[in-house]
């Protein structure tokens, strides 16, 4: 059975008959591309072994999360994942999205200033420093440098509000149901989500080869174009450049914070020790009280969801 009703979600355990088996081929084959809120079917995914035990929530450090397996999209835990939530920096990943939609050619050079200085972390430059359009991108996603992502509504000469409509209207296509945008880098708390809506985003962009590069890259360095100075960028998600975490390889993530908010992280990853992405998840942890506590985080729900689970 097709469940359409909790936030067009889906776990359909066993076919009925062969009109059943074709609707759900129709569904795989054209579902995304018709009806985009059927984002995560969950059809023929990792079902509980044997000696399934609960997450044990001594090890929960977080206010909301969802683990969501990347291939079939079935959900296989969650914790309050529909509660509204500040998203803070993981707004970037919509901002940057909408971005790419307008084919920037990387190579532009482009220019920060003051104006785009919005506070929180950011790249530390002179007014007028010049930089190529794939540098600011990676300012943005690598090191979620808040001037980065303010920049790019004014360098692609988009009225700030119209790039927010745009951001909008992509989350509401996208049946993020929980999520309204009403800034472009995350600062303002105002900027409301889900973990569960996280994940559905989460689950378009990081199929994006830009992004994925972007957000798993330890270190990235650049030249600002007009003075020579070199920029070199650190990634700022632990599971990526953090040697404690090398049982997890990581392909895609991004890390928010606010006080409003605490500690957010959303990241792609499956176990070193397989040799394919079959037992790839998409983990999203809100509200960690402290930077490591969101890593560790993730890493236990992921840990304990390969343990607990049959691929």
């Amino acid at each position: 059975m097709i469940n359409i009703n909790k936030q067009n979600f889906s776990v359909l355990k066993r076919f009925g008959s062969n009109w059943h088996f074709l609707f759900v081929v129709f569904c795989l084959t054209f579902g995304t591309f018709l009806f985009p809120h059927f984002v995560f079917a969950g059809i023929l995914g990792p079902e509980k072994g044997a000696g399934y035990t609960p997450y044990p929530m001594e090890n929960n450090q977080f206010t909301s999360a969802i683990v969501v397996d990347v291939e079939s999209g079935m959900i296989l835990y969650t914790f309050h994942d529909e509660a509204p939530w500040s998203g803070a920096s993981l707004t970037k990943l919509m901002s940057s999205y909408v971005f790419l939609q307008h084919e920037p050619i990387w190579e532009k050079i482009v220019d920060l200033r003051d104006v785009d200085d919005v506070g929180g972390g950011k790249l530390w430059v002179k007014d007028g420093a010049t930089l190529s359009e794939q540098d600011l991108f990676y300012s943005a996603i690598t090191a979620s440098a808040n001037n980065a992502a303010t920049a790019m509504p004014r360098i692609l000469g988009i009225p700030l509000v119209t790039y927010l409509d745009e951001m909008n209207t992509i989350a509401k296509s996208w049946a993020m149901r929980s999520t309204m945008y009403v800034g472009v880098a995350g600062m303002e708390p105002e900027n409301m989500t889900s973990a569960r809506d996280i994940a559905k985003l989460a689950w378009r962009v990081f199929r994006n080869d830009v992004f994925r590069r972007a957000s798993t890259v330890s270190t990235y360095d650049f030249t600002i174009r007009n003075s020579g100075e070199v920029k070199s960028l650190k990634n700022t998600n632990y599971l990526v450049t953090k040697p404690e975490y090398d049982d997890v390889f990581v392909t895609g993530g991004k890390t928010g914070f606010l006080y409003e908010s605490m500690y957010n992280l959303v990241v792609q990853l499956r176990p070193t020790e397989d040799k394919d992405s079959k037992r790839t998840l998409i983990v999203v942890v809100f509200g960690s009280q402290t930077r490591d506590g969101s890593f560790e985080s993730a890493r236990s729900i992921a840990r304990w969801t390969w343990d607990n689970f049959e691929w």
